[in-house]
């Protein structure tokens, strides 16, 4: 069950850890609350996924190469072309830039700042596309991460 604070209570307990991380702020703090609530606007506080983890990371980049090399790509083409891709498919597309002659498409997210979760996604996405190529990814262990 989760347990919800209405917005006084949270805005509340938010100031509160503020106001003990940052004693000397106390005032800037209160003045920036009230200014908020003056323009109608408020402070979200929420959870947020915590950083990927090594072992996401690690079977990523190694399962890309081993696509790439299934592809008859180098592996830094594959970190590159086959990694910009799979970040285009999962995170959408930000714009285009031109590379010696060449459009390549600019992910939205790319994989440094990823949570957890979007790691997860970025993973998936991965696979997907690696198996509409006919690749089969092996699991972590064969694939030596």
């Amino acid at each position: 069950m989760k347990a919800h604070l209405n917005p006084v209570d949270a805005k509340a307990l938010l100031l509160s850890h503020l106001y003990l991380h940052l004693p000397d702020r106390r005032e800037e703090l209160l003045a920036l609350s009230d200014s908020l609530t003056a323009l109608g606007m408020s402070i979200e506080v929420k959870k947020t996924s915590p950083k990927h983890t090594d072992d996401q990371r690690g079977f990523y980049w190694q399962s890309l190469k081993w696509w790439g090399n299934e592809m008859g790509y180098s592996a830094k083409e594959s970190e590159y072309w086959i990694h910009n891709a799979v970040c285009c498919e999962a995170f959408g597309v930000a714009g285009e830039k031109r590379f010696y002659g060449v459009s390549v498409e600019i992910p939205e997210k790319t994989s440094s700042k990823l949570d957890r979760d979007d790691y997860s996604k970025l993973i998936d996405t991965m696979l997907r596309l690696a198996a509409e190529d006919g690749i089969t990814i092996p699991d972590a262990e064969r694939i030596g991460t």
